[in-house]
């Protein structure tokens, strides 16, 4: 950069890296920080509610999915959680007015019967994160010196790690799909795809590749090595998850799936539900109505298209048709080098479009559409006044 365009090209090159390492390191401070408050403090250490299920409402302890054994609607009905949503809480929104005012703390309780514990025990949660924050940003400096003086290979560490990653892609994509995946098919398979992995790696690099032993870093991190590491990996974390599942699941009927469906449905926020984020999407839902999977197969079904769609023509293109057209070229030559640059830049582009572009534009236009609903409900409440004060003027005069 700086042969080329001086010492602007270096300043500018030393800013893009800094940036770059800057924006990836507060993203996995971030990241770590959640997973020790959110994951491991909040459902382990110091759950709000320590018998809660995962159909469980977190304010009163009811459940919020009917149970498979049939009862009376009486009973059924008792058994159910009836809370009150934090958005139509009166209570609560007194409470986020003395916040937004500054009259209260996090270390002080709130005038909610029904939240206000809640709210306490997040804002709990938010000064454990902070705090988190500052300690893992702190242990980052100690734990580079250790990798460090170490002597460990960062290329050999990014070359492989793409292997060691594999295994767990497929049990964390069934936890998700499948209603069948339980935690010990997963636990297993990725553990055995991990093992699998590792051994792929070692005996390719010790069969394929000549003194394993002297030239062990450059022969785990070559092409056919990582290629059976991952692919071993893959089909074994697949394979032994769900087998194991299937024998592990207590998943019988349709019944008995769709409450496991359920079960991800509730996962909430009591102070702020997922459901406002799609409240756009779920306005055909009558009022009251209780969400469940197949109102968001339905309402989701378009974007689920479009997903596997677009998935499976990326897979086709990056996995089959690009790496055939790359293979059926030895040496390129300089137009068939320039025309795969082109490409790229032309691909590099669009999805800079989508990731630049149209996030801004949404926003823009939920926003304009929220500004046109408030005055419809304003023009609305103002019309109904003024037909009130006719309706009173007429009755006075009567």
């Amino acid at each position: 950069m700086e042969e080329i365009m001086g010492s602007t090209g270096a300043y500018l090159l030393i800013t893009a890296v800094t940036m770059a390492l800057m924006s990836t390191g507060s993203g996995e401070v971030m990241a770590v920080s959640s997973i020790l408050v959110y994951d491991i403090y909040k459902t382990y250490i110091n759950p709000f509610r320590k018998t809660a299920t995962p159909t469980c409402c977190q304010l009163c302890g009811k459940e919020k999915v009917s149970p498979i054994i049939k009862k009376t609607e009486a009973e059924e009905i008792q058994q159910l959680c009836a809370c009150v949503s934090a958005d139509n809480c009166k209570d609560c929104a007194d409470d986020i007015m003395l916040l937004i005012e500054g009259k209260k703390s996090y270390d002080l309780r709130y005038n909610c019967q029904i939240h206000g514990l809640y709210r306490h025990y997040e804002d709990l949660l938010i000064d454990r994160k902070g705090w988190c924050i500052v300690w893992v940003t702190i242990a980052i400096v100690p734990y580079g010196l250790i990798i460090i003086s170490s002597g460990v290979n960062l290329n050999w560490a990014v070359f492989t790690m793409q292997s060691l990653i594999s295994p767990f892609l497929t049990p964390l994509l069934l936890t998700i799909a499948w209603s069948k995946s339980t935690s010990a098919g997963v636990i297993a398979g990725s553990v055995t795809g991990l093992v699998a992995a590792i051994a792929g790696i070692l005996i390719v690099a010790g069969t394929v590749y000549s003194d394993l032993k002297n030239n062990f870093l450059k022969n785990t991190s070559s092409d056919y090595s990582l290629l059976a590491g991952t692919v071993s990996g893959i089909v074994v974390s697949l394979v032994v998850t769900v087998v194991v599942s299937l024998a592990t699941n207590k998943v019988k009927n349709s019944d008995e799936s769709e409450r496991e469906w359920e079960k991800t449905v509730s996962i909430d926020n009591p102070l702020n539900s997922w459901k406002r984020l799609y409240k756009e999407e779920l306005s055909f839902v009558p009022t009251g109505t209780r969400i469940t999977s197949q109102h968001m197969a339905h309402i989701f079904r378009s974007a689920r298209l479009v997903a596997y769609i677009g998935g499976g023509f990326s897979l086709l293109l990056f996995i089959v048709i690009l790496p055939s057209i790359m293979l059926s070229f030895e040496v390129l030559s300089y137009d068939q080098f320039t025309g795969f640059l082109k490409f790229t830049q032309v691909w590099c582009m669009i999805a800079a479009a989508f990731a630049i572009v149209v996030p801004p534009i949404e926003e823009i236009i939920q926003i304009l559409r929220e500004i046109k609903k408030n005055k419809t409900e304003k023009n609305l409440k103002h019309d109904g006044s003024l037909q009130a004060n006719d309706q009173y003027g007429q009755s006075s005069r009567l």
